[in-house]
């Protein structure tokens, strides 16, 4: 029986995610899957909230984890906001609908946890 990418151990991490999903839910478990691999996670329910974190903690946020479609500020504005201040910040935006000008940087949902887990990587890597 082949070995599927699921049956591979999944990488660690130690940088620090800004994981932003209007849906509690959602966040709640992406977050879990996260911390579960090592990496520090930081939460935040819209736009505005994450620039504040972003304000606060500075360098220290290695990669912005967001959803496309959130109200007010979608995820595309955020990372445009967020990167005005933090230029090496890394961005990996997920989403249910193609957008293919996103290329490698988009997760289309859905997705099972160890493809997130290695698509953070990746990004983390890259």
């Amino acid at each position: 029986m082949p070995r599927g990418e699921d049956h591979q151990p999944l990488p660690q991490g130690t940088e620090t995610v800004l994981l932003v999903d209007d849906e509690d839910s959602v966040r709640s478990v992406l977050a879990g899957a996260l911390s579960q691999e090592g990496y520090r996670v930081l939460e935040a329910g819209n736009g505005k909230e994450a620039l504040g974190l972003i304000q606060r903690c500075g360098e220290s946020i290695d990669l912005l984890l967001t959803d496309v479609t959130m109200p007010e500020m979608d995820g595309e504005d955020l990372a445009d906001r967020a990167k005005a201040s933090r230029p090496n910040l890394k961005v990996l935006f997920m989403s249910g609908y193609p957008n293919p000008h996103l290329g490698q940087a988009l997760l289309q949902k859905p997705f099972t946890l160890p493809v997130l887990i290695r698509r953070v990587r990746h990004i983390l890597d890259t």
